[in-house]
């Protein structure tokens, strides 16, 4: 669990990489995990999933170094502030790795 200023920092990387895969600059892929995605950068690499339960559906942000370690993390639930924003990057990511828009593309091309 991150530490107040770690957070900030990985709510800071989460809101860049979400402007970097709006824009198509930031590509994500799909994990063996279910609902989870993973870019990766240089000598990162960052996961974002979404899980639900009983009571919340949460959003988790992993970091990974160049070795395959996680470093840090912060999961948030819908009462978070931070929600809203990580919820954003799950779903970019998420029609990211699925290329959502091409196949919809596609879909609407063959239906005429």
């Amino acid at each position: 669990m991150a530490d107040v200023e770690t957070s900030a920092r990985l709510m800071l990387a989460a809101l860049k990489l979400s402007e970097r895969t709006r824009r198509g600059s930031a590509n994500w892929a799909s994990s063996d995990e279910a609902n989870t995605f993973v870019w990766s950068g240089l000598s990162s690499a960052v996961s974002i999933a979404q899980y639900r339960t009983v009571n919340a559906t949460r959003v988790r942000m992993a970091v990974v170094n160049e070795m395959g370690d996680e470093i840090d993390s912060i999961t948030v639930d819908h009462r978070s502030e931070d929600y809203e924003a990580l919820e954003r990057l799950f779903e970019l990511a998420r029609r990211s790795a699925l290329n959502v828009d091409s196949v919809l593309d596609n879909l609407l091309n063959e239906l005429g």
